[in-house]
């Protein structure tokens, strides 16, 4: 089995979490504040099976220009992405900063996927299409699939979850050798356990009561 981690990236508004959860099965807006405002504000996550051979987690992150530092952090650490781009809106402010940002991670694969494809003509996912050429030139994504989708329609969905399979294929696993290695993507309290923490494993295996060390606090901590 291999396990890999997608995440999110576009403009807010282009329809990320309601992607995933077309994908999934599962709404990643939990907080009463996102409902409320309807837009991602936290990092949201969720699981995807894909066959007998993958195990995908995902990342959903917020689009919105003042959350640009929690986007960050999610991407951090995340083996491919799915750029969103909606057909009736096209390419917008956050999707360039957000394709920008992925570059200096230098996260090195991914999946163009236009969305809302029941809102607009042919005529303008074509002129789209031609755009995104020339937006992803000289990008990681240049020369990558473009998938065209509607979430709310579910148009569309059983070919991306092919292409996604498809691009887990050419992609090889982290290591579980060497220290352990993981980015703290939230915390919480659990009434009677305690602390949980999770987040996303660059190496290594960790074990009960293993001894960690968390930076940049300098914190010796062990896990129960």
């Amino acid at each position: 089995m291999k396990h890999l981690i997608m995440g999110t990236a576009g403009h807010i508004d282009h329809g990320k979490t309601s992607l995933v959860k077309a994908l999934s099965g599962f709404d990643c807006d939990t907080h009463p504040e996102e409902k409320q405002r309807g837009i991602t504000i936290h990092l949201g996550f969720t699981h995807l099976k894909l066959g007998d051979d993958i195990d995908l987690g995902i990342v959903d992150v917020p689009g919105h220009k003042n959350f640009v530092n929690t986007m960050i952090s999610g991407a951090n650490g995340i083996d491919f992405v799915l750029l969103l781009i909606a057909a009736d809106s096209g390419i917008m402010p956050q999707t360039r900063e957000h394709l920008q940002i992925m570059q200096m991670l230098n996260i090195k694969k991914g999946l163009v996927v236009i969305n809302k494809i029941d809102l607009v003509d042919d005529d303008i996912l074509q002129l789209l299409e031609e755009e995104i050429i020339d937006f992803t030139y000289n990008t990681f994504l240049e020369n990558s699939p473009v998938i065209k989708v509607s979430a709310k329609t579910g148009t569309g969905i059983e070919a991306l979850k092919q292409e996604i399979h498809g691009i887990t294929e050419i992609i090889n696993p982290r290591s579980d050798k060497g220290l352990f290695r993981m980015y703290i993507d939230r915390m919480f309290q659990v009434k009677g356990f305690g602390t949980v923490v999770t987040g996303t494993v660059l190496s290594g295996l960790l074990r009960k009561t293993d001894n960690l060390y968390l930076l940049p606090d300098k914190i010796d901590i062990k896990i129960k």
